[in-house]
Order: structure tokens, then sequence, then C-alpha cells
């Protein structure tokens, strides 16, 4: 339960929507199914197909959803209720979220993502098996950042920018702030560290173009009585 306003304010995340839990959807013979984890006989955990749930259901209808036969994608409904809430904790501020993902049809239409983009990771290998050793391997999906902009629209807030990120560190100032950072670093080495990471966030291809960032802003009544 909410139990404070904030205003102005910021809610900021960093790679937190990608790690929530989803529902995997598959097309089978024309009607959209889910993937349940489930028990072989021999106590192996095995996909399993059931029905949707209502929830699931009503997100697959609201976002009129379209698979290929066999096509399999995730739905995050916990996405969703991040954004209501964080929306919901501010009379005016901004929701600015970090992370990796693509707009929808780019998720749905490319073909190397046909079986959907869930994956498990381990000790930096990465591999489509998420089923194997449970609890021992970090799992994650791509975000849908069309189903974030949708929830925050509901939600009373504007996408005023989405734009990779380290196209926006540069445009926010970061060479700016690194040199004043590096000098008033104690000593060199620690102005080394500081150049060394900025210069990750910031190559053509350093970790940082493998992520986006997307700024949602949600005005007060009185501001938007004005654009009005």
């Amino acid at each position: 339960e909410i139990a404070q306003i904030f205003s102005p304010a910021i809610v900021f995340s960093n790679e937190l929507i990608d790690a929530f839990p989803v529902h995997r959807i598959i097309m089978r013979e024309g009607k959209l199914r889910e993937l349940r984890v489930g028990l072989s006989d021999g106590s192996d955990f095995v996909w399993a197909e059931s029905d949707l749930d209502a929830p699931l259901l009503a997100y697959c209808e609201r976002t009129q959803l379209k698979l290929a036969e066999g096509q399999i994608t995730e739905v995050n409904l916990h996405a969703d209720n991040f954004i209501l809430r964080a929306a919901a904790l501010l009379e005016r501020g901004f929701v600015i979220t970090v992370d990796y993902g693509a707009e929808r049809n780019e998720l749905l239409h490319d073909p190397y993502r046909r079986q959907g983009t869930l994956r498990a990771s381990y000790h930096h290998q990465v591999t489509g098996d998420v089923l194997v050793d449970p609890g021992k391997r970090d799992l994650t999906t791509t975000i849908d950042w069309t189903q974030i902009k949708e929830a925050g629209e509901r939600a009373g807030l504007r996408a005023t920018r989405l734009e990779r990120l380290d196209r926006f560190l540069l445009n926010e100032g970061l060479l700016d702030e690194l040199e004043v950072l590096t000098r008033a670093a104690p000593d060199d080495a620690e102005a080394l560290r500081l150049r060394t990471g900025a210069r990750e966030m910031i190559m053509p291809d350093g970790m940082a173009t493998s992520f986006q960032v997307l700024v949602q802003e949600k005005l007060s009544l009185a501001s938007c009585d004005v654009l009005r």
C-alpha cells in the first residue's frame, strides 16, 4: 500500500524489470496457450501447456497479441504493476528506467526471437535452457518498451525520451562530469579508475550500447491544466 505521495521526485530503476518473472505464451493451432513448468516422469522440469488465466488473457486481448504458429513470446505482468505503483508515488516528477529491451513490433517480428527472449546465464555463459540447474542460474528476458510506455500512459506518465544508454549519458554531460570528478580525485589511481569506468559506458562496443533509457514524466494537475 502506498502511504506517501512525493513531489517533485524521481523513481529510478536499473536492470530491475528484466528480472521480474514472466509468462511464456505460445501459439498452438490458432490459440494462445501458456507454457508452465511441470515435471516429467523422471522428475525433470519440462514445459507444460495450459489455458491462459484471466489477467494474462486480458493483457493479450488489450495488446491484440498475434503470434505465428509455434511462436513463443513472454508477457511481464509485473512490469505493468511496477510502473503503475511508481507513477502513484509521484504527484510530479519522473520515472526513469534503465534496462535492455526493444519495441513490441521488433520483439515479435525478429526472426531470431521466434522462441522468445527468456534465457539463463551462469558464469557469464548464456543458454536458452532455463530449466536446468534451477536456482543456480540468473534468468532474464528482453523487456517490451512499448508495454512500459503504454502502462505509463494509463498511469498519467508521458514518455519523453527513449534512447541508448551511451547516447543518453553523453547528452547529459558525462564527459563534463568526468572532468570535474577526475580533477577532484585524491590520486592518479582513482582518476584512472573513473576514466576507465566512463570509457566502458560510452565506447561504441561498450556495455552501455546494449541498454536503453526510458524517461517518463508525470506533471501535476496544475501543470496539465496550463498545457491544455
